[in-house]
């Protein structure tokens, strides 16, 4: 009965949160919905020039997997222009955008801002919270998308050098290389030129400063953190690769951690886990219930609806249940491994596994050990595996960066190597 007691005192702190961020969110939103958006009008009809130029999708590189969802960048700009004669909660909860129907969202702006043609239909987006909208209507009043694209460029790499600067500080350095490698393989000129592959990043970098700043308080802090950053995902992120902002912090968190054994790793994992859950699926479905409140809309529903259609697996290959999740999983596999960055990433592994070897004929450390060291890292490694099967339908759709979960089974492959090399040397 105690252990229920604190199970529950535990759920309800973290649901006070939520319901806060709930809150906050809804604030946040009203706020950027008051921002005049002539401005915003004038840079996103200079901002037209790209997608002119570049079109839905171009892809950077034939060598590896660098296609740019102009197609969504254009949503969002599109999001952060419109405006109604509704008050700026309802706008905020509503999320529409003008389009041109028959057309592409980048050839709408195109022919809109740059043809002179008119928009001739309102499209709601009830689902997200489109929390992005709180830094991108601010950047789009004084500048272009163009300039966006400096700016990320800049933000991302100044949070690049501290994270690898913390981790040099608190011990880590062994993650330092397997990190590098990893953020390789996200291709990260995508990640400064597309602002549907940016949230993510930023959420799971900054999250994991958040571990790596949290080290000595980390029994007390843990799960909040995790609450936290589950709740951004939900707030700012399109369903690009979400699973990524629990694992990589997580891959930071065990690494910092001296478990005695595998049942100490388990009940914490499944602690983090759960709270990163809990923050990010509360935190989406408060969007729907707040938006209907607030709206007259019916959200929940058409929002059901979209989860049971993204979560199913009914993919393209139209096959028996195996065939479908086989042809999600191994549709990301194959994207992710189109890089020249996986040679790298091969020899790190076979040098890592050659003097674990040397230890291992020295009789420095033994299987159980091995087991102990191991375990929460390659549990983790599973965790994009399992998110695919989850969303079978939307990961087979959008694996060209989907794909981008799978930085969370490479950093903690190398992660569970280099932590087993260190703790037996």
């Amino acid at each position: 009965m105690k252990q229920i007691g604190h199970f529950l005192t535990f759920l309800a702190s973290l649901l006070i949160r939520v319901l806060a961020a709930v809150l906050a969110g809804v604030l946040l939103l009203t706020l950027v919905y008051c921002i005049p958006t002539e401005p915003i009008e004038q840079n996103l009809a200079l901002s037209a020039e790209v997608f002119a130029a570049e079109g839905v999708m171009p892809e950077l590189f034939p060598w590896c997997t660098s296609i740019l969802d102009n197609q969504t960048d254009a949503v969002m700009l599109s999001h952060a222009a419109h405006t109604t004669a509704e008050s700026p909660i309802v706008q905020a909860m509503t999320a529409n955008r003008h389009h041109i129907d028959g057309l592409d969202s980048p050839a709408a702006l195109v022919a809109h801002y740059l043809g002179g043609q008119p928009f001739d239909t309102q499209i709601p987006y009830y689902q997200y919270w489109h929390g992005y909208l709180v830094f991108l209507k601010p950047l789009l009043y004084f500048t272009t998308y163009q300039g966006i694209r400096l700016i990320n460029t800049f933000t991302q790499a100044v949070l690049l050098i501290l994270l690898c600067g913390l981790m040099l500080r608190k011990g880590l350095k062994h993650c330092l290389v397997p990190f590098l490698i990893s953020l390789a393989l996200l291709m990260p000129v995508t990640l400064a030129m597309s602002l549907q592959f940016s949230t993510c990043y930023y959420i799971l970098t900054l999250g994991s400063i958040a571990i790596l700043l949290a080290k000595d308080h980390l029994d007390q802090k843990d799960a909040f953190i995790f609450l936290y950053i589950g709740i951004a995902t939900a707030f700012f992120d399109f369903l690009t690769y979400p699973i990524a902002t629990l694992g990589i912090p997580a891959v930071f968190y065990f690494s910092m951690l001296t478990c005695k054994n595998i049942q100490e790793s388990f009940s914490r994992g499944v602690k983090i886990c759960f709270s990163w859950g809990f923050g990010y699926g509360i935190m989406w479905a408060g969007k729907w219930l707040v938006g209907s409140l607030i709206t007259g809309i019916n959200i929940l529903t058409t929002a059901s609806s979209k989860i049971a259609e993204r979560t199913s697996v009914n993919t393209t290959s139209q096959g028996s249940l195996v065939e479908d999740l086989y042809t999600a999983l191994s549709i990301n596999i194959r994207s992710f491994l189109h890089s020249p960055v996986m040679l790298i990433l091969a020899l790190y592994v076979l040098t890592i596994l050659f003097l674990l070897f040397l230890s291992w004929k020295k009789k420095r450390f033994t299987v159980s050990e091995a087991a102990t060291a191991l375990f929460p890292f390659l549990v983790l490694a599973f965790l994009p595996p399992i998110w695919y099967m989850v969303t079978a339908n939307h990961s087979t759709i959008h694996h060209w960066f989907t794909y981008k979960a799978l930085i969370v089974s490479a950093f903690a492959g190398m992660c569970a190597l280099t932590h087993l090399r260190n703790t037996t040397n």
